[in-house]
């Protein structure tokens, strides 16, 4: 489980490390390191036994989701692939060949 932890300078060799909900809770420690470590310790003990957490993300996009499917039926993607596949047979031929 992933969650975003703010840690801040609570003064001389002291921090604090800060979740947000459903993990509203602090800990602190003598270093950045320490705190989280305790904030996880803190929230690792308030979950009951056998409870999970999970991410979910609603209404997922990739940024090339877009682009998925606009070369179908396109005569120059076609023209591309051939390229390819003629590039490749070369390669397999004489893998010299830049």
């Amino acid at each position: 489980m992933v969650i975003p932890v703010v840690i801040e300078s609570t003064g001389k060799s002291a921090f604090r490390a800060s979740g947000q909900e459903p993990f509203a809770m602090s800990a602190e420690g003598a270093t950045r390191e320490e705190s989280v470590q305790n904030l996880r310790r803190l929230i690792e003990t308030q979950l009951p036994n056998g409870q999970q957490v999970e991410l979910i993300e609603i209404n997922p996009s990739h940024p090339w989701a877009k682009f998925a499917g606009t070369l179908r039926d396109d005569p120059l993607a076609d023209a591309w692939e051939e390229a390819m596949r003629e590039y490749r047979r070369m390669k397999d031929e004489e893998p010299d060949i830049p």
